[in-house]
């Protein structure tokens, strides 16, 4: 139950509020505080977040269930599709594009530069 607690629970809540604080920081043009080892520990525990894996577990119960009881999706089913949704793009997101831009000096947005690019 433990670990069930901490890939399913923990480790994703830690993912959005780690990204949240960079991405806040980023958008003001400025590097927020321990903002490397934020990197490296948002890049440490992608691997380690198995909400994709719940997900799955619960549509097979569901389905395997419809045929003995009445299954009635409430609001838990669809908030915890949201959060599969969200931390799916959650890790097709890149860190590296932080360090990329932090090493270089850039700290635009990817619209201020797209804007820059078309001039």
């Amino acid at each position: 139950a433990l670990l069930v607690l901490i890939t399913i629970i923990l480790l994703p809540l830690l993912q959005l509020l780690l990204l949240t604080y960079i991405l806040l920081g980023h958008q003001k043009a400025q590097r927020p505080p321990g903002f490397q080892f934020m990197i490296r520990t948002l890049q440490f525990i992608q691997p380690w977040g198995m909400v994709e894996v719940f997900m799955l577990g619960v549509l097979v119960a569901l389905i395997k269930l419809m045929n003995m009881a009445d299954i009635i999706p409430g609001i838990a089913l669809w908030a915890f599709s949201g959060l599969t949704i969200l931390l799916t793009v959650i890790i097709s997101f890149d860190p590296r594009n932080f360090w990329q831009s932090e090493f270089s000096g850039k700290t635009q947005t990817a619209t201020n530069a797209l804007y820059k690019h078309e001039s």
